[in-house]
């Protein structure tokens, strides 16, 4: 049971201890307490302060960006009829037996994990739907209609909508999931990670629900520390991109380059390398030639073709021999 943080929070509000997360739980009345707070009440005081949150209704952005900060942390709770009356029942006579009422009650802790952790895991897509599953349920809908994924339509004038678009994967009007598999064939097999991946990881798991797509692509050269370019699907099969499942993708849509992250490139590493190189040739030492120069700072050929300074470019592959450099 000391695992149980569902169970943890519950004892907290009995002894009269602020919990750092937020249980959330729809369609449920709570009366007033003095040491919990309801975000679906909030008006605009600061009575939430010092005070155990829960909500009752759908985490808008002002609460999420505002009121939550950075430690973010939620239990959400999957509920019936059964389990509403035993929170009500628990809020309403709190010296209950929590550990024999709630022990079988089925949460999800939901925080912000980290892009790499994310980037590492072996069954991404299913964790990815099963985490946009969850959240669907706790952030507030946007109500512009869009073309949906099979799990999330609704049949409307004989179009298939939907009438939440916040979690739908880039917008695309797709009736499925295809693009989002192409996008971790590419990440796992040539290490590019597309803008709209890295924008969905952003939004899913790192929980910057409500940013704009500029916001998150700022956030992402940030982390990764590089920024993303065009790229033919001709590079990334190049790079080593499996077999393509087109499901439903049209043909035109592989003839235009995708912005992706390069993930075998960090630009901080790289600039040390440059100045590095710089300060070898500016040295003009006769044994020194450029070929072991590149080879004392490690520089890929990779890592040569994002060099920006054109004439130390050009200097470096009139010099070098292409099977003295990985």
């Amino acid at each position: 049971m000391e695992n149980n943080a569902l169970i943890k929070w519950l004892k907290n509000i009995q002894n009269d201890i602020i919990n750092e997360e937020i249980l959330y739980i729809k369609d449920i009345y709570i009366k007033p307490k003095s040491n919990i707070f309801d975000l679906s009440n909030y008006k605009g005081s600061r009575d939430y302060k010092n005070k155990n949150l829960i909500s009752t209704s759908y985490i808008n952005k002002f609460t999420l960006e505002t009121i939550l900060g950075n430690n973010l942390k939620i239990i959400y709770v999957k509920y019936d009829e059964k389990v509403l009356s035993k929170f009500e029942i628990f809020f309403k006579k709190i010296e209950i037996n929590v550990e024999d009422e709630f022990k079988d009650i089925e949460f999800f802790l939901i925080e912000r994990i980290k892009l790499q952790d994310v980037l590492n895991k072996e069954n991404l897509y299913d964790f990815l739907q099963e985490r946009r599953n969850i959240l669907t349920n706790i952030f507030e809908e946007d109500n512009i209609v869009i073309l949906m994924e099979e799990n999330f339509k609704v049949k409307a004038n004989n179009t298939i909508v939907s009438r939440n678009k916040r979690f739908y994967y880039s917008n695309m009007l797709f009736e499925n999931f295809t693009l989002l598999q192409l996008d971790i064939n590419i990440l796992k097999n040539s290490k590019l990670l597309t803008s709209r991946l890295a924008n969905y990881i952003f939004k899913i798991c790192l929980l910057y629900v409500y940013s704009t797509d500029k916001s998150i692509g700022n956030k992402v050269h940030y982390t990764l520390e590089v920024g993303s370019k065009p790229y033919t699907f001709e590079f990334i099969k190049y790079r080593g991109l499996k077999f393509i499942n087109r499901g439903d993708i049209p043909i035109s849509f592989f003839e235009k380059p995708v912005r992706c992250y390069d993930l075998t490139i960090n630009e901080n590493v790289l600039e040390a390398k440059i100045c590095i190189l710089r300060n070898l040739i500016n040295l003009n030492l006769p044994h020194l030639d450029i070929n072991k120069m590149v080879q004392i700072v490690e520089l890929s050929n990779i890592e040569i073709k994002e060099i920006k300074d054109l004439e130390l470019k050009s200097y470096i592959k009139r010099f070098k021999s292409s099977n003295t450099i990985n």
